[in-house]
């Protein structure tokens, strides 16, 4: 889901974000396969309902692993499901989905919502598939967009589910109820084992957004926590992505709920247990979830929403870091805020007329340094109906020096 708004970013930033935008977005529009150039793919779409928020891992068999939530609408519906889809030719075509939960509300005011967020390979080679859950009453009716902030979702029967499957996403088990409270989460398991659930806390008190993070020692059984990432009224922030850096470090970029100008990160020196900051970090403001990891490479690359008029629609954007520019301490000030990313772009613009939602995501890198991506879309689908798109980028496409230093 979005959260409770849309904030937009500078228009310093917007204005580079159109000329990026239409430089790449030319590029990704061209024919797919020629080299140098994004290719596009349909993961999953159906036009009677709104498909949202994917996540993608690689199983131990190679395959690609989609999940998605579907609903009736964006954020709402009387019968929310967690779905997943499978390519095993890295992306280039997809199965048929295969439900993992449904939630079914008796009543346009009945207990129960459920999100489908984010999947995740752990290194038992199992998939662990996490979903926001808010039992909380009373809800929206169905049709309706879903008001998180308006539901008391520190209380009640609320927090993430887990499912797993031991067969590459074929079967699924659960929902195991953590109780971690959380609105949007992501998850990230660290070298030493350890299983990071990031998510975001509303605060009706002050109207804003906090970030914290629950951690699991054995395989996402119990859990502990919440951890605060950061909790302060003046960056209302949220959505974040746990990277772990070389070294062990943990680097968290954070979406810019604010829409204050640029973005920010948290450094934790300790596995997550504290965390300093907020740190300058990236390029554009990032309007929507965090999906970040290190390359090959080594470079750290950024995948979120870009949100502004000048894109005419909401754009998929990233930005490419250094492992020194990750874990640089630059405090983040909006007034002196300069850019710490190496390269940034447009992947692909929503210029849908009627209603555009778009531009949460997940990725993976393929082995041969490609990049999968996913996110939702409405492009030409009805209103209100996006589905879920798939992109190959080539490593070049994200990596290339920008043009409008």
């Amino acid at each position: 889901m979005t959260l409770s708004r849309h904030f937009l970013g500078p228009w310093l930033i917007v204005s580079r974000c159109l000329l990026v935008g239409l430089l790449v977005g030319a590029i990704a529009s061209a024919s797919a396969g020629a080299e140098g150039q994004i290719q596009r793919f349909t993961v999953s779409r159906d036009d009677t309902h709104h498909q949202g928020w994917p996540s993608v891992c690689i199983a131990s068999n190679g395959d690609l692993v989609c999940s998605y939530a579907e609903a009736d609408t964006h954020g709402g519906g009387s019968r929310p499901r967690a779905l997943v889809c499978i390519s095993k030719d890295e992306g280039r075509t997809w199965s048929k989905p295969i439900v993992v939960d449904t939630v079914v509300r008796a009543s346009p005011f009945g207990r129960g919502f459920m999100q489908c967020r984010w999947i995740l390979r752990l290194k038992d080679g199992s998939l662990l598939l996490g979903c926001d859950f808010n039992g909380t009453s009373p809800l929206n009716p169905p049709g309706s967009v879903h008001n998180f902030p308006a539901d008391p979702v520190n209380t009640g029967d609320a927090g993430a589910w887990l499912y797993r499957s031991r067969d590459n996403g074929r079967t699924w088990t659960g929902p195991q109820k953590t109780y971690c409270l959380t609105v949007s989460l992501t998850m990230q398991q660290l070298s030493n084992g350890t299983i990071i659930l990031a998510g975001s806390h509303y605060h009706t008190k002050g109207d804003y957004w906090s970030q914290v993070i629950y951690y699991s020692k054995d395989n996402a059984k119990t859990w502990y926590g919440p951890v605060v990432v950061l909790d302060d009224p003046k960056y209302s922030c949220g959505e974040g992505h746990v990277v772990e850096m070389p070294g062990g470090k943990l680097v968290m970029y954070l979406r810019n709920i604010a829409g204050s100008k640029g973005a920010f990160k948290m450094i934790s020196d300790d596995g997550g247990m504290s965390w300093q900051g907020p740190y300058a970090a990236g390029y554009f403001t990032p309007i929507g979830r965090i999906t970040a990891g290190v390359l090959s490479s080594g470079d750290v690359l950024v995948m979120h929403r870009v949100n502004g008029p000048a894109n005419k629609g909401e754009a998929l954007g990233f930005f490419v870091e250094t492992p020194a520019a990750a874990l640089s301490r630059i405090p983040y000030d909006p007034a002196t805020y300069r850019p710490t990313a190496k390269s940034w772009g447009i992947i692909d613009i929503d210029t849908n007329k009627e209603h555009v939602d778009a531009g949460y995501c997940g990725w993976v890198e393929l082995p041969d340094g490609d990049i999968y991506a996913v996110q939702y879309i409405t492009a030409d689908a009805p209103r209100g109906k996006p589905f879920i798109r798939g992109y190959r980028i080539p490593r070049s496409f994200l990596t290339r020096q920008p043009r409008n230093r």
